[in-house]
């Protein structure tokens, strides 16, 4: 039993040592390959996690815009809209996933719209301020696919807007 036992543990350190050396171990970042004359020329929104910030980053993987102060975490993506406007979540409320308000704001920056009237919650330090307590996602009634498309253009300045948001109830 104690050879068979033996036998069997060295199979598997040696198919280990085998997978372990023709397994990619350092996996890249960035752009790894891009051939112009094979693909679609054109820019990808991001909004990542611990990041707040909205960043388009082009084919090459550069950052060619960002939008400062934004959360990212609760608020569900970020969507720039025709125009150069951005829409996504703003402020947050540790532990809770939610966001603070929804806004939307021009290619400089500046605020042109904000949901924030929800509910008024309780910060941290004891104040009382309102809060949309937006929830992972939110949609344009003029944007129903949520990604810009040439036969779906979003009118970003009017129109409703759907957001998911959540209350707490006692019973």
């Amino acid at each position: 039993m104690t050879r068979l036992t033996s036998a069997c543990v060295a199979a598997l350190v040696l198919y280990a040592l085998a997978t372990r050396s023709t397994a990619q171990t350092v996996y890249p970042t960035g752009t790894t390959i891009y051939d112009p004359d094979k693909s679609w020329n054109g820019f990808t929104v991001l909004s990542p996690l611990g990041t707040p910030a909205v960043l388009v980053i082009d084919m090459n993987g550069n950052v060619v815009k960002r939008w400062e102060d934004v959360n990212n975490s609760a608020g569900g993506p970020a969507r720039v809209l025709p125009g150069g406007i951005v829409m996504s979540a703003s402020g947050a409320r540790p532990p809770h996933q939610e966001s603070l308000a929804l806004i939307r704001r021009d290619f400089d920056g500046k605020d042109l719209w904000q949901f924030s009237r929800s509910e008024q919650i309780a910060t941290r330090e004891g104040g009382m301020v309102w809060s949309a307590r937006q929830h992972h996602d939110w949609q344009l009634e003029s944007f129903p696919a949520g990604y810009y498309s040439p036969e779906s253009t979003p009118n970003a300045n009017s129109g409703n807007t759907l957001i998911l948001t959540h209350t707490d109830r006692m019973q």
